[in-house]
């Protein structure tokens, strides 16, 4: 795994979010414009299959020396339910130097919140009415218990 931020990578991830479906209720927080800038912006993880160069993929920003914050992560529809989300958080998890990731999810976001949990990250509070259709947010953070 490898940080991003080259030209090369940032035609990787525009294409990648031009090939999203924003109707999609997971993406309705996001538009194509905010997306794209917020990976031109930060640290970006990319995990590529079948071919494609992108397929899943985590942005992030460093909030301290010992922590982090996810600020989107995503899997395109073609390649959901085929545990690349798992295998890109499992290798960012062992593989970057933060010992606390935050992240938040929608709470009915059920399938996100079960990865979270099952790689180790614990609900630790709620947004009410967070997201523009009132559902709550959840929050989560990962704690590295030793190296």
């Amino acid at each position: 795994m490898m940080i991003f931020k080259d030209a090369q990578a940032l035609k990787h991830v525009e294409a990648w979010v031009e090939g999203l479906n924003f109707s999609d209720l997971s993406l309705k927080s996001w538009s194509e414009a905010t997306l794209t800038e917020t990976l031109r912006t930060y640290n970006f993880v990319f995990l590529g299959a079948g071919g494609q160069p992108m397929t899943s993929c985590v942005v992030f920003q460093e909030m301290g020396p010992d922590l982090c914050e996810v600020l989107f992560l995503g899997t395109s529809p073609a390649y959901q339910g085929q545990g690349q989300m798992t295998e890109l958080l499992e290798e960012f998890i062992h593989r970057c130097p933060y010992d606390r990731i935050w992240l938040e999810c929608r709470a009915d976001n059920l399938i996100a919140q079960n990865i979270y949990r099952k790689l180790g990250f614990v609900e630790n509070g709620q947004r009410p009415n967070y997201y523009h259709d009132s559902t709550p947010a959840i929050l989560f953070t990962f704690f590295r218990k030793h190296r």
